[in-house]
């Protein structure tokens, strides 16, 4: 099946019944290709995705697969209660073979933010958030950011037409 725009329309309603549709399809074996500006329909649809720009597909793969190849770092956000917390995180996180960089983030709500670059493996990012806690280093919050396929897309293309 060829699609063109499947979920564009003015009316909330079909969009969402032709995604759910697209869905089953889709767990069903179904092949569909598709092309849509909408690129968060593609994260929740396709397993497979292929970006074309100016004729050319520039990237293709799954959606891991294109994580790995627009995202070759893993960026871990660290949340403390105040600045001398975010320094001992900076510091600590400063000296692992794993990480690229430490940078400050804007405070939100008054708790402190640290990014940090990391390329190590999920035992890599396990072994950072124990020796943070083993610092006795009081964490508000570990996360990792995952870009979304519009952050990717934006990265790889650089808006040629034809």
């Amino acid at each position: 099946m060829v699609l063109d725009q499947p979920a564009a329309g003015p009316d909330p309603r079909p969009p969402v019944e032709i995604r759910e549709l697209l869905v089953e399809l889709s767990k069903m074996g179904k092949t569909i290709f598709f092309s849509t500006h909408i690129l968060a329909d593609v994260s929740e649809i396709c397993t497979h995705i292929g970006i074309v720009e100016a004729g050319e597909m520039i990237a293709q793969g799954s959606m891991e697969e294109m994580r790995a190849q627009l995202q070759p770092h893993r960026e871990i956000i660290v949340t403390v209660k105040d600045a001398a917390s975010a320094e001992s995180v900076r510091s600590l996180a400063a000296g692992l073979p794993d990480v690229i960089s430490v940078a400050d983030l804007e405070p939100r709500g008054g708790r402190h933010r640290v990014r940090i670059d990391f390329t190590g493996d999920d035992d890599a990012v396990a072994a950072l958030s124990q020796r943070l806690h083993s610092a006795n280093i009081a964490i508000l919050g570990f996360t990792e950011e995952t870009k979304d396929l519009e952050t990717m897309f934006m990265r790889v293309t650089k808006g040629i037409v034809s």
